[in-house]
């Protein structure tokens, strides 16, 4: 009898019945658009899912808008979903800067049509970093902590790390793309260094300059630094 017993408890578990049905699976379907309202081909969209912790995540689910901006997102449980989009230069992905996310809520086998995703225009952020002593050459690949780490806190509150551009003997280039018009932070984490500001003035690791504004319709910005030298300790 207790054989038996464990035997059911087991099979049940293992195939997830005990009387409940599979989870039927639904879809989301909606457009990409700019700021004026032009479809955005082309553009790459997935999701970031928010349900009870004991629910299983669905698979990866991937998908391009077409060339009127249409998408559809198949094969997915219940609960609530925040569209995500990378549309590549001159947008910003809605995850990492909308102070509100484009979400919807699905129920077990829903097909949700007509979801609409506005991205905002970005500007490239551009952080020249002048390294004349040789300090971060010296020491990015072979010491701890060596790596010179930039970026921007994002409207979600999420830290978008820099990507160098350009390499010039002595002089850096890295890039970032950010909002035009809203305020956000830049920062250092690398505590190796010495750094310097135009006036002169010590850049802490941590947030350097906050509230920081691109001007609207501005397609780019700069900040410039200076390495003077290695942080003593």
């Amino acid at each position: 009898m207790l054989r038996t017993l464990i035997f059911m408890m087991t099979a049940c578990v293992a195939a997830t019945l005990c009387g409940q049905s599979p989870q039927k699976l639904g879809s989301i379907a909606g457009t990409v658009t700019g700021v004026n309202g032009q479809a955005i081909g082309g553009a790459r969209v997935n999701y970031l899912r928010h349900g009870p912790l004991n629910m299983a995540a669905p698979p990866p689910v991937r998908t391009v808008t077409n060339s009127a901006g249409a998408f559809t997102l198949n094969g997915l449980p219940a609960g609530t979903y925040a569209i995500c989009v990378l549309a590549g230069s001159g947008w910003l992905d809605p995850c990492f800067w909308s102070a509100k996310l484009p979400a919807t809520s699905l129920l077990p086998g829903q097909n949700r049509t007509g979801l609409a995703v506005q991205l905002q225009k970005s500007a490239t952020l551009q952080i020249q970093v002048s390294d004349t002593t040789g300090a971060v050459a010296a020491n990015e690949k072979t010491t701890a902590g060596g790596a010179l780490i930039l970026g921007v806190w994002t409207g979600r509150h999420q830290f978008k790390r820099t990507l160098l551009a350009n390499q010039n003997g002595t002089n850096r280039t890295y890039q970032v793309p950010v909002p035009q018009g809203v305020p956000f932070h830049i920062g250092m984490v690398t505590s190796l260094y010495q750094v310097q500001d135009d006036t002169g003035a010590a850049v802490m690791p941590g947030i350097f300059k906050s509230n920081y504004v691109v001007p609207a319709n501005a397609p780019a910005a700069s900040v410039n630094l200076h390495v003077i030298g290695v942080a003593s300790k």
